[in-house]
């Protein structure tokens, strides 16, 4: 979208939300209107009064709907930078671990002796059981 595209836009909503605000308080001027009539119209109140109330809230949906859909390109974009972020996030950990990882094989060395290595498989099956236990219960 360019910008003077968007700035058309903007200035159009800018005009719809005057004439919601100006319908809103017509409303509300015939509302008032009503109420002063007094006893004497009490029939005609109670078939118009219900009308007022539908309009109010069929100009309030109109007026939410439109800030919402003056909302929705921040929204839009605030929800493409925060995907971008995660993005940047989840591969920067695992460059991270994977460096961690690569380190510290690397101090290690490729010396596995037997009790080392017998250590690891002995934690490992440590672990998968503990794990297997703590999801018996799904």
């Amino acid at each position: 979208m360019t910008e003077a595209e968007l700035k058309d836009e903007v200035l159009a909503r800018i005009g719809a939300e005057k004439q919601l605000q100006a319908a809103e308080k017509a409303l509300e001027h015939l509302e008032m209107a009503l109420r002063l009539t007094g006893a004497q119209m009490s029939e005609l109140q109670e078939h118009i009064m219900p009308d007022v109330h539908k309009l109010r809230e069929f100009f309030e949906r109109c007026a939410e709907e439109a800030r919402m859909d003056a909302n929705r390109p921040m929204i839009m974009r605030n929800a493409i930078y925060a995907r971008r972020s995660l993005r940047r996030s989840k591969t920067h950990f695992a460059r991270r671990s994977f460096r961690r990882k690569s380190s510290n094989e690397s101090h290690h060395g490729s010396k596995l002796d037997s009790d080392s290595f017998s250590r690891k498989t002995d934690n490992d099956a440590k672990s998968a059981t503990t794990e297997a236990m703590s999801l018996m219960h799904l």
